[in-house]
């Protein structure tokens, strides 16, 4: 939380710089969906990893598995108790377009326009007690485009949400760099 409020601090005053390698993404994504475990567990939701093992994204590892943490956060919190989280993906030209989509309470479609501006909160009902700070769908927007990317949202209330997005796919000329442990 602190790392993406500075970020987003820095970087709307700089260039958001990236250190961008081949990663696997299955591997960001479980280690994203590791680090959420303890909220998951709180709540007793169901994720599933619904990425292919050999999809590889030419990225910055750290800030790339922060994104996946700030959306999945936001996802368990407006996922009721025994819900359901997945993330897929699918190869489109150069990048990768990936969701993550919830069973969640979903966003009134007058503030989808919103969610990614910096400080915004929508307000929690009945889904449990974690707190936000605004800040991190705001610093996701920013690295996303950051790796050439974008970042949008579909919601329904009663219905879920669905964040999607896209990575950069592997640099094929750097394969042999490519990182399976992350």
């Amino acid at each position: 939380m602190v790392l993406n409020i500075l970020d987003v601090y820095k970087y709307e005053k700089t260039q958001f710089i990236i250190d961008k390698l081949d990663y696997l993404l299955i591997n960001l994504t479980q280690n994203a969906i590791n680090n959420v475990n303890f909220l998951v567990k709180q709540k007793n939701i169901l994720i599933t990893n619904d990425i292919a093992k050999e999809i590889a994204v030419n990225v910055d590892n750290e800030i790339t598995e922060r994104i996946f943490v700030n959306i999945l956060t936001n996802a368990i919190k407006f996922t009721p108790t025994n819900g359901l989280i997945i993330l897929r993906a699918k190869k489109e030209d150069e990048f990768i377009q990936i969701s993550i989509t919830d069973t969640g309470t979903g966003i009134p479609a007058d503030k989808l326009h919103v969610v990614f501006d910096k400080f915004n909160q929508i307000s929690v009902k009945k889904t449990g007690k974690i707190r936000s700070t605004g800040i991190g769908l705001t610093f996701c927007k920013m690295a996303i485009e950051a790796h050439g990317g974008q970042i949008n949202v579909k919601s329904e209330i009663e219905k879920g949400t669905t964040f999607y997005f896209s990575l950069p796919l592997e640099n094929k000329t750097n394969v042999s760099k490519k990182a399976t442990n992350t």
